[in-house]
């Protein structure tokens, strides 16, 4: 369906800044959105909430997001980087579909869990569960 320039379409709360400038959509636009997806499952709440929609937009135009692990300590700093990238304002900054399965795939490595305190690992189950495995399998399907 062809759409005029400058029409905002889809959910407000988990577009890119690049769509709420009016710009077309590519794959780092959903890059952003799973980055948004991502912080709200491990912080309970989305990255740049406002009351209203017009705030919204502003937000993820203008706001930084709260830092993960304050919304959430038992977030790993691996995490926490890879959904940092995720949510950049700028497009070219953030992974491609393949490195972020491929980073998502590493922080339930047997390298990287043991490089883990007895805490961190603890603190990553708990974040991190039965999630990875979805979430890289679907990013699999983007590439």
């Amino acid at each position: 369906t062809d759409t005029n320039p400058g029409v905002l379409l889809g959910t407000m709360a988990y577009m890119s800044p690049e769509q709420a400038r009016g710009a077309p959509a590519g794959a780092p636009a959903d890059i952003f959105a799973l980055g948004i997806t991502l912080y709200e499952m491990a912080a309970g709440k989305r990255p740049l909430f406002a009351p209203t929609m017009p705030v919204v937009l502003t937000a993820i135009l203008l706001e930084e997001p709260v830092p993960l692990s304050r919304g959430n300590p038992a977030v790993t700093a691996g995490l926490e980087s890879l959904v940092n990238r995720m949510l950049s304002k700028d497009p070219d900054l953030r992974p491609t579909a393949s490195e972020a399965a491929e980073e998502l795939g590493l922080l339930g490595s047997a390298d990287y869990v043991q490089g883990l305190s007895p805490e961190e690992r603890v603190r990553l189950q708990t974040v991190w569960g039965g999630v990875r495995k979805t979430l890289v399998q679907r990013l699999l399907r983007w590439r």
